[in-house]
């Protein structure tokens, strides 16, 4: 009876380091942003923006090109999204929200974007109208917080699924309030704080 205990026992604890991973193999993925492409380095915001691809953030999302925008999930937007992978942007906008990361000095950020002749009102994600994901590392910039005013020029890499209303109150097709909807990923080449 007593080598039967023992017997369960091991087999438990081997299956549970086994689910739980139990070694340096499950190492937590880092998002980064990716390395500055040779053409933008030692590049200053000035030149970033003037070599910037004058698309906005609708052409990005695929709203002007003719195709229908419901909103919510849409495989369609990650698609117009990835028609633009490796456009050179510029923005001007608020930080939303921060996540660090576990690795020292890289961030992911919630931004808020907006035009130049915008005001940046932009604070909470029932606010936000056009979003996008940062990839940041501190190489890239200074230390940002949740509200700063920021310009970025960034290389579009992807999408990500943000949760939330829209502030213009966008619908899905279900006509609930779209919570979940896609917006771009950015890798941020250089940021600067807007005084």
């Amino acid at each position: 009876m007593r080598r039967d205990i023992v017997v369960m026992f091991a087999i438990l604890t081997i299956a549970l380091v086994a689910a739980c991973g139990g070694g340096d193999g499950n190492k937590p993925i880092v998002l980064q942003p990716d390395p500055i492409p040779d053409e933008y380095q030692g590049m200053s915001m000035e030149e970033l923006r003037s070599n910037s691809s004058s698309k906005g953030y609708a052409d990005i999302i695929g709203t002007t090109s003719g195709e229908v925008y419901r909103g919510g999930n849409d495989p369609e937007i990650s698609k117009n999204i990835l028609k633009h992978k490796g456009t050179l942007l510029h923005y001007r906008g608020v930080i939303e929200q921060v996540f660090p990361s576990s690795k020292e000095g890289i961030f992911t950020f919630w931004f808020c974007s907006s035009t130049e002749s915008e005001t940046f009102s932009y604070k909470t994600s029932n606010d936000c109208v056009d979003p996008l994901f940062l990839l940041y590392n501190l190489d890239r910039g200074p230390e940002l917080a949740r509200s700063d005013e920021v310009e970025i020029a960034v290389i579009l890499v992807n999408s990500r699924i943000k949760k939330g209303s829209t502030a213009s109150g966008d619908r899905n097709i279900s006509g609930g309030l779209a919570t979940i909807f896609i917006a771009p990923s950015v890798s941020v080449i250089k940021a600067e704080l807007v005084k």
